[in-house]
């Protein structure tokens, strides 16, 4: 709603590590029942900030997070990789869950869509997440894309990775 209604962005200097620090805590529950392995790999070799709105960011990442875990099998895995690129964060959300077919990947992030496969499962989902997601993303600066199969993935669980690039400071 805020994001829609709104049309605001609030500008303030975010440790993205605090961010995903929170969502993991709150999604500790579901990754304990499932028995994932949830990681954190913080690859930058300064912790530059990022300049946004919290709660946006909290909500485009906790999307990608719990879609990850929610997508992703009993002892499945899911990685969340930060790193830089020049003035440039990037942040990786990898798992080995039911992947998204090749030829859908273009049309998630329209909304109400959902792919193919998901549904097929019986996953409960409105479609609007990514596209929520894509819009906080652009709305800062960034851009986010996704792969699939993940380099995490296997040929039964071909996983998904989505990739965001934010600029720092």
């Amino acid at each position: 709603s805020r994001l829609k209604l709104l049309n605001e962005t609030a500008h303030e200097e975010i440790l993205i590590e605090e961010i995903i620090n929170g969502i993991f805590e709150k999604q500790n529950a579901n990754v304990r029942l499932k028995n994932i392995s949830l990681k954190f790999i913080d690859e930058r070799k300064q912790k530059q900030k990022i300049s946004g709105d919290h709660v946006l960011l909290d909500m485009a990442f906790s999307n990608l997070i719990s879609n990850a875990i929610k997508y992703v099998g009993k002892n499945g895995l899911v990685y969340v990789t930060v790193s830089e690129e020049s003035d440039k964060i990037v942040l990786m959300i990898c798992d080995n869950g039911v992947g998204i077919p090749e030829e859908e990947q273009k049309k998630i992030f329209r909304d109400f869509y959902r792919a193919s496969n998901v549904k097929q499962k019986g996953y409960e989902g409105t479609g609007l997440g990514l596209s929520v997601v894509k819009q906080i993303i652009e709305r800062h600066g960034g851009a986010i894309s996704v792969e699939s199969p993940s380099h995490l993935g296997t040929k039964e669980k071909p996983g998904a990775c989505f990739s965001i690039t934010l600029p720092a400071g």
